[in-house]
């Protein structure tokens, strides 16, 4: 499987079409920029994960309603995590117990998998988000100028006259 497509605005936000436009792939989609409504049963924990989540993205201007699924695995992963982590707490690491036969075993708790398995999607979900500090270095988002209101005075001037 070859490299993945980079979107075409991130490319012009790196300035890859300065040297030669024709470049530029045209008719790629935008996804909406709006809030994606929380899916129900996500869980105690999975309920504030996509909370804290969705504010996180918001503020980073990369939120949109067509990253619901992707956002409610990654709440769904975590709710799971912390579950998980809870048996471990109640139960410990290693779990002891005694056979029919009257032979005593140890045996990992199997929580320890569904920890492993929930950080895997926690993290490359959490990678596509930018939410480690290396995946929001590759984030390319639009930057609204403000512009100083004084300059926007004189311009208003100038263009009356």
């Amino acid at each position: 499987m070859g490299r993945p497509r980079i979107p075409t605005a991130i490319q012009e936000s790196k300035g890859a079409f300065k040297k030669d436009p024709q470049r530029r792939r045209l008719g790629e989609p935008v996804a909406p920029s709006s809030r994606p409504k929380m899916p129900t049963k996500l869980g105690r924990y999975g309920t504030a994960c996509w909370r804290e989540t969705v504010s996180f993205l918001e503020e980073l201007k990369v939120l949109s309603k067509v990253d619901k699924k992707d956002l409610e695995l990654f709440s769904r992963a975590y709710n799971r995590y912390r579950i998980a982590e809870n048996d471990i707490e109640k139960h410990g690491v290693v779990q002891r117990g005694t056979l029919p036969s009257g032979a005593e075993f140890a045996r990992k708790n199997p929580a320890l998998n569904v920890i492993k398995d929930a950080e895997a999607v926690m993290m490359r979900l959490a990678s596509e988000f930018g939410l480690s500090p290396s995946s929001r270095t590759r984030l390319s988002v639009q930057v609204e100028e403000k512009q100083d209101p004084l300059v926007a005075l004189f311009e208003a001037r100038k263009h009356r006259n």
